[in-house]
């Protein structure tokens, strides 16, 4: 049995099986292409006709081809159809894909997404924080008022919603502002309190009696002061300047007594009676500048007492 003969559904010439086996010729989409006409077919397939061809294994059922022209007596053979170098099989593929790969990036231009058909929808806010934002809102709107008491309260009461939520922190945030202000406010009354006590003590100590416990009172409330309201500390000041300026002037005229008498017994050798007269200064006074001097003519006598006994 010969080999068998088909023809090219293009230029009708004849095809041997042996063409479609080593790729040179070609059957597809029901119809047989030469090797001279297989790249002008190529180019003329679809993306739609390419996936729809059978699988390559599957040869398309031969129709009797019409009948080949008569050939005129001493004309030239047909041109030999030049080989193609790869079998088609391992081509549709290639074919398809890079057809696929253009329309895409037409339909898709680099740089912008491509829509997904498979994207959940944008999830509902959590009933949980949507509740936690109103307890918190609630509370924030009570600390804005006076009274930290009631504000205390609603934080109270909108901790058990804010539990667990991003609401939780801004509530602990809250908290320890309104204990700021609690502080503060304690902090004044007691800075109110002090400088009454103060204005008092000045106005009823004229001998200078209690001066050390009044200035231990003024140092309590400029620090106060320097926390809750520094303007306040000039007034402060401003109360103890005369009472200040007062014992400093009590305590002056004592202390030259004193250190002029102190001298004359020390140049004497006399050092234990200058010592004794120096410790004769009033205890009350010793808040002054007068006695820090004093406290320096005493180290003086003493050095003097020691280098006098070294030398004898």
């Amino acid at each position: 049995m010969g080999e068998e003969i088909s023809y090219c559904s293009s230029c009708k010439a004849s095809i041997l099986e042996k063409e479609f086996e080593n790729g040179d010729a070609v059957a597809l989409l029901g119809r047989r292409y030469c090797a001279r006409c297989k790249p002008s077919a190529l180019k003329s397939i679809s993306l739609e006709e390419v996936l729809a061809e059978p699988p390559a294994g599957e040869r398309p059922s031969r129709t009797p081809p019409p009948s080949p022209p008569k050939k005129a007596v001493g004309a030239p053979p047909p041109p030999q159809p030049t080989p193609f170098p790869f079998p088609l099989r391992l081509l549709l593929p290639a074919a398809a894909a890079a057809i696929l790969l253009t329309l895409l990036i037409a339909l898709f231009p680099r740089g912008k997404p491509v829509p997904r058909g498979d994207e959940e929808p944008p999830s509902s806010p959590d009933p949980r924080e949507e509740a936690a934002e109103r307890a918190w809102a609630a509370a924030e709107r009570a600390a804005s008022g006076p009274d930290t008491a009631a504000a205390r309260k609603a934080i109270e009461a909108a901790r058990p919603a804010c539990r667990g939520t991003p609401w939780e922190t801004r509530l602990r945030d809250l908290e320890t502002r309104i204990l700021r202000r609690e502080e503060d406010a304690a902090a004044g009354r007691e800075l109110a309190r002090l400088t009454a006590e103060i204005k008092d003590a000045v106005a009823g100590d004229p001998g200078f009696t209690r001066y050390a416990s009044v200035m231990e009172k003024v140092q309590q409330a400029c620090r106060l002061a320097a926390r809750t309201a520094p303007e306040a500390i000039p007034e402060i000041q401003k109360l103890v300047s005369e009472y200040a300026d007062a014992y400093e002037k009590q305590a002056e005229p004592v202390s030259a007594e004193i250190t002029e008498t102190a001298n004359g017994l020390a140049q004497e050798r006399r050092y234990e009676d200058a010592l004794k007269v120096i410790d004769s200064f009033p205890r009350h006074l010793r808040h002054s500048r007068a006695w820090t001097s004093l406290e320096g003519l005493r180290r003086r006598i003493e050095n003097l007492k020691k280098e006098d006994a070294g030398l004898r």
